[in-house]
């Protein structure tokens, strides 16, 4: 079984926080979730150097 929620801002649906699943094991049942975090504290640690789209792209989550 593989099961892949996302990633923090990469999620393409245009929600920037955390994705991830809780599985149960003993029911075989899954739940996605979503949890904030510090979107700007993460944009502010890209360097400069780092084209501005990969920068930008966290607080929308594309």
């Amino acid at each position: 079984m593989f099961i892949n929620p996302g990633s923090v801002g990469q999620s393409r649906d245009h929600n920037p926080g955390v994705h991830y699943g809780v599985i149960e094991m003993e029911t075989m049942s899954m739940q996605l979730k979503t949890a904030e975090y510090d979107i700007s504290y993460e944009m502010s640690l890209f360097s400069d150097e780092v084209d501005s789209f990969y920068r930008e792209r966290l607080g929308i989550g594309v």
